[in-house]
């Protein structure tokens, strides 16, 4: 067998899932009859998976006429190139070009979601001709702070990842990242287990007295403390002020901490204000 003829090439069945642009560019794949084919010369070979060598297969077509063979040679080729457009297209198509957003403020609105990612990419617009853009709700039916973006390419979606993910959007750090589908579901799977639970408190302090008053958030700090604490609650983690939305995010261990906390403060008057009190998934 000659030196010079290609490797093996990968059977036919497997074509989506390879590479077209990395194979031997002396290899026609007739796909009439899913054999790769090779010319040295006047001779054609096809790989043969069983012998798992290339045979010739000239004897075949000594009855053709040139001008019939040629017609076959164009053919095939022409069925190779149309091939490799088909697969990159199918591709591309495969590629995600969804995110899941986390964490948003649940005050946020459509059309100021589609506003703030549509700077990364045309977002994809379904059969009603809206955005594809998914807010999901709570039992209640009022926005959780979770939504589901698909864009029109790939591209895009890694873009508006790169840029938006673990960024200040509205007074919160959001989430951006590829979405992920469980086939039984709707919603992209998420590792609740990964995230902490935490309220992001509006409302409890004014941005002048953050700049002014050196002593203002630990006296915050002693009165959330102080306030959960008569309450029942005792598993703060952390608690930590966004000075340019003048408002705190205070971590919990427990879930029922952050549904008691909600419960008890929400809409509460503090210093003249009244709370506004949320839930905010951080990690």
């Amino acid at each position: 067998m000659s030196k010079d003829f290609p490797a093996k090439p990968p059977h036919p069945s497997t074509l989506e899932s390879i590479d077209l642009s990395k194979l031997d560019p002396q290899l026609v794949l007739d796909k009439a009859s899913q054999r790769w084919l090779f010319e040295e010369g006047d001779q054609e070979y096809e790989y043969d998976y069983i012998k798992e060598q290339w045979v010739n297969t000239s004897k075949r077509s000594l009855s053709e006429d040139d001008t019939n063979k040629e017609d076959i040679k164009r053919q095939r080729k022409q069925d190779m190139s149309k091939l490799k457009e088909e697969l990159n297209s199918l591709k591309q198509k495969k590629k995600n070009s969804s995110i899941f957003i986390s964490n948003l403020p649940v005050d946020s609105g459509f059309s100021e979601i589609e506003e703030a990612f549509s700077k990364y990419g045309k977002i994809s617009v379904g059969k009603d001709e809206k955005p594809r853009i998914k807010m999901y709700t709570n039992e209640k039916g009022s926005f959780k702070g979770e939504a589901l973006i698909i864009y029109s390419n790939p591209e895009s979606a890694l873009l508006a990842i790169e840029m938006m993910d673990n960024t200040q959007y509205n007074g919160n750090t959001i989430r951006v990242e590829e979405a992920k589908f469980d086939n039984k579901k709707e919603n992209p799977k998420k590792k609740q287990d990964s995230l902490s639970k935490a309220v992001i408190i509006r409302n409890m302090v004014r941005k002048e007295e953050l700049a002014n008053d050196i002593h203002i958030k630990q006296d915050i700090i002693d009165d959330i403390k102080e306030e959960c604490k008569n309450i029942g609650i005792s598993d703060i983690e952390d608690i930590v002020f966004n000075e340019e939305n003048a408002t705190v995010l205070v971590k919990f261990s427990k879930e029922e901490s952050l549904l008691l906390c909600i419960k008890k403060f929400h809409n509460r008057y503090y210093d003249g204000l009244t709370l506004d009190v949320q839930e905010s998934k951080v990690i």
